[in-house]
């Protein structure tokens, strides 16, 4: 690996599982899920009632400020920041800098704020929520409120948003151009998104997706933040700071469409008003690409990754273009497992924790780092079946159906 060395020292969590890395340990541990019917909001005229949410989050549990109006993306923020500077022991370093990715941003805000302004005159509309419902308002505020004064960049690259974001601040790390950096993603499950997604199809009315299945009936919307704080080794190592993992490579890809994999029936439905599907090609080039890259930059090869922490998110088309990616970077055939490592000769596993957790969007791969992370330190996979070998390193991926892929490599302290 080039540059400097990158480790993670501490982590912020808030998920459907639980509001810390232990919760969500000890909830992977048991396969337990947070999807559940829809409470935030009224869902029974969609055709989808189901969804994983955060429903017992206490902002004031996590800062001391109190807020007169905070959009539920930018609670999320909040939290898993709050939760991750202490875990890094940062509290007080005003040096610290923060990358954040979302991929639909604070959606409650803006819905507020236009409902008021169609029900009203204009002049009588709140300006408040309104400036709340900027991308980068969860970036603004966590920065207001930890009083971080680094580097500071919002990413909205669709469902890669968080984890471009952490491999975004580990570029910078190692480049030198920062010590310490917060990063990860968050997204809330607003009734505009929801209903965006019911339009567009790929939601799974019956309420259970099964990640890797082919007789999968689609995804289910998720929600919740993920922060990881990113950081120098060496500065770890002046502050005596404990690492939960190292960062060996990391990669981001666009899929050029062009894949030579032999992709069955690659396929999602095209955004509400276009009827013809159009094909996932560029997802399974650019997966493939990213795994490499990822590797290479840490000096691995396929044989030294223990689990591939993957997309699925439980509709086929998406996870069949992650399956055919690993099968061309690994070779050969995957262990496809929605939950846990199956007794098998074939490595890596290929594991996924949307089936608990829900498709987070611009959350979902910092939350699927979290759950790597959570891994790693307790030495397990999700469902707690025995392990083949002792856990090392993870892959994890994460990708958007429009072709834009990242993939990082972690492995244990």
């Amino acid at each position: 690996m080039n540059g400097n060395e990158v480790v993670i020292t501490g982590v912020g969590c808030i998920t459907p599982l639980g509001l810390s890395l232990e919760a969500l340990s000890a909830a992977l541990r048991e396969g337990r899920s947070g999807i559940g019917e829809v409470a935030s909001f009224d869902a029974s005229a969609y055709p989808c009632r189901f969804g994983a949410e955060v429903l017992d989050l206490e902002l004031g549990d996590f800062i001391e400020s109190s807020k007169t109006y905070i959009d539920r993306t930018s609670a999320f923020t909040l939290a898993a920041c709050a939760s991750a500077l202490r875990d890094a022991h940062w509290t007080g370093d005003e040096s610290v800098g923060l990358v954040f990715g979302t991929a639909w941003g604070c959606m409650d805000s803006l819905a507020l704020f236009a409902q008021k302004l169609v029900e009203g005159k204009p002049k009588f509309v709140s300006p408040l929520p309104f400036t709340h419902s900027y991308a980068n308002a969860p970036n603004s505020l966590a920065s207001i409120e930890f009083k971080l004064r680094g580097f500071n960049a919002c990413l909205t690259s669709g469902h890669v948003s968080g984890l471009a974001a952490v491999e975004y601040a580990c570029r910078r790390v190692a480049l030198g151009k920062e010590k310490r950096l917060l990063a990860g993603g968050a997204e809330s499950l607003s009734e505009p998104i929801f209903h965006a997604y019911c339009l567009r199809g790929g939601l799974n009315a019956g309420g259970e997706p099964l990640p890797y299945d082919p007789a999968s009936g689609g995804m289910l919307l998720g929600e919740g933040a993920a922060v990881v704080a990113v950081e120098d080794a060496e500065s770890a190592r002046q502050w005596n700071t404990p690492v939960l993992a190292r960062v060996l490579g990391w990669a981001s890809c666009q899929g050029d469409g062009n894949c030579r994999l032999p992709i069955a029936d690659c396929r999602l439905q095209a955004a509400a008003g276009e009827g013809e599907p159009r094909s996932l090609p560029a997802v399974a080039d650019g997966l493939a690409r990213s795994m490499r890259e990822a590797m290479e930059r840490g000096g691995i090869g396929p044989a030294d990754v223990d689990a591939i922490v993957g997309i699925g998110c439980g509709l086929p088309e998406v996870d069949g273009a992650e399956i055919e990616a690993v099968r061309s970077v690994f070779g050969g055939d995957c262990l496809k497992s929605a939950i846990g490592n199956r007794k098998s000769a074939i490595s890596p596993a290929l594991i996924s924790v949307k089936g608990l957790l829900g498709e987070a969007m611009g959350a979902g791969g910092g939350m699927s780092l979290a759950a790597a992370l959570a891994c790693l330190e307790g030495h397990f996979l999700p469902g707690g079946e025995p392990l083949q070998r002792p856990l090392r390193t993870l892959l994890v991926n994460s990708a958007d159906p429009c072709g834009a892929c990242v993939s990082l490599v972690a492995c244990s302290a």
